[in-house]
């Protein structure tokens, strides 16, 4: 980024203020349902820079930067605007540290360590771009038998995983129980039911166990999950909207703004560890890349 320190402190404090308006405006439902989609579409990006994007370019499909989009022979459109985001600048400093000898006393010594600063950077959308759109992952289609394939190989593999068969129609779906560690899904539903299911329980069981730390309501911890179940659903190609959106509708209501930048989050960082958890347990593939 070019210009004088003074302009980059102007810019720095333009689009930290413009993520604090989005957290804000965010969600109001169809801003949450927008958000979520970036999420599992830029799943390499943060949830500050998926809410930079989604309030500067909410029809946003594939983003990269300007070198990135050359180096796969495309070409950024002259006058386009691009997309401001936060880039992260690691660097190494030193610093004094003082422990205490095997005798009790104090040793200071200088030791290396890491920091993180911040500058403004831009991407820009596929739209914004001349040439051919590398192909990304096969795309996962409906094919129930396909991803009952998934769903078996899941169940099978894991033993904390498995059916109820108690569980009824038009009751629960399935649950996880904190004190056994355990996963229980109702039968004789949907493989993709069934699938978004286990990814709802998955998350009940990372962030909801009895190590957890931090304590969250009944209705937190359901749009905890099922927000993330969304998230990695639609990053594998599968459309659980119908379902979902029930979930998140309201979540705005009587919150703070650091308590929905907190859950916001917790889901990310819970949605990344599921898609890698999905990919590594199924042949399923991820259909978006950024």
């Amino acid at each position: 980024m070019t210009g004088t320190k003074e302009e980059k402190r102007e810019k720095m404090q333009e689009i930290m203020k413009q993520l604090e308006d989005g957290v804000a405006a965010v969600f109001t439902s169809d801003n949450y349902i927008r958000l979520l989609d970036m999420l599992s579409k830029f799943h390499s990006y943060s949830v500050n820079n998926c809410i930079l994007i989604l309030t500067q370019r909410p029809d946003a499909t594939q983003v990269a930067s300007y070198q990135t989009w050359k180096k796969v022979g495309c070409q950024v459109r002259k006058g386009e605007k691009g997309i401001k985001v936060l880039v992260p600048i690691p660097f190494k400093y030193q610093k004094e540290r003082t422990t205490v000898d095997e005798n009790g006393n104090d040793i200071t010594e200088t030791v290396e360590a890491q920091g993180l600063n911040f500058r403004v950077g831009y991407v820009f959308d596929a739209s914004q771009v001349d040439g051919e759109i590398p192909t990304l992952a096969k795309e996962l289609q409906d094919d129930p038998e396909y991803l009952q394939k998934a769903v078996d190989r899941i169940v099978n593999e894991n033993e904390d995983i498995s059916y109820d068969t108690t569980l009824k129609q038009g009751g629960a779906n399935g649950y996880y129980r904190v004190d056994t560690k355990q996963i229980f899904l109702r039968p004789s539903m949907s493989s993709t039911q069934t699938l978004k299911t286990i990814i709802h329980e998955k998350a009940h069981s990372l962030l909801h166990n009895s190590e957890a730390k931090e304590v969250y309501t009944r209705e937190a911890k359901e749009v905890q999950a099922e927000s993330v179940a969304y998230c990695v659903s639609a990053a594998f190609g599968l459309d659980t909207s119908d379902y979902s959106f029930g979930y998140v509708a309201g979540w705005s209501s009587n919150r703070e703004l650091k308590e929905l930048k907190g859950s916001l989050a917790v889901i990310e960082k819970t949605a990344r560890e599921l898609m890698q958890w999905l990919a590594t347990a199924t042949d399923l593939q991820m259909v978006v890349a950024a």
